[in-house]
């Protein structure tokens, strides 16, 4: 249980919570690196899946290349996993991108055994990578209805803050 915004689309299923907002426009897909793809029919502007895994934060956090721990707590590293806090929920945030394509994955310790996994999608046509792309973002931000990075941001954070685990 959360808030959020009315802007927000929220689908639940069986394993996850998924919070949602797009906007109709064409455009190229800026994580289109072959530069083969058809492009994309929406600005997706908000997107967050939600999810308990039955793995303690050691076990998820193992797998990733560089992640270093102290016993079983990940070693903070600027840029890379950093400690987080939202509301009641503190963890780790690891950002996984390549050229401005990418996720940040947050990762809650619940108990010995289950964590709290938050997939937050880069929104990359608002990431100013080519010049190319520059002048997208300046139609991407000008789009009726479509949510900016700041509040993008603050909604993040309201769903994050007031998020009750049941």
């Amino acid at each position: 249980m959360f808030h959020y915004s009315a802007k927000l689309w929220v689908e639940e299923s069986a394993k996850e919570i998924t919070v949602h907002h797009a906007v109709p426009f064409a455009h190229p897909d800026p994580c289109d690196f072959k530069g083969d793809g058809k492009g994309l029919d929406v600005l997706t502007d908000f997107h967050v899946v939600i999810r308990r895994q039955g793995a303690n934060l050691h076990d998820l956090l193992k797998e990733y290349f560089g992640v270093k721990f102290e016993g079983s707590v990940p070693v903070p590293e600027e840029g890379y996993i950093e400690k987080v806090e939202y509301g009641s929920l503190r963890g780790y945030r690891v950002t996984l991108q390549n050229e401005g394509c990418g996720q940040y994955e947050y990762y809650f310790p619940f108990n010995e055994k289950e964590t709290l996994v938050v997939v937050r999608s880069f929104i990359s046509e608002f990431i100013p990578t080519t010049f190319f792309f520059d002048e997208l973002r300046q139609k991407y931000e000008k789009l009726s209805g479509a949510i900016l990075p700041s509040e993008e941001e603050s909604l993040f954070n309201q769903v994050l803050s007031t998020l009750h685990i049941l």
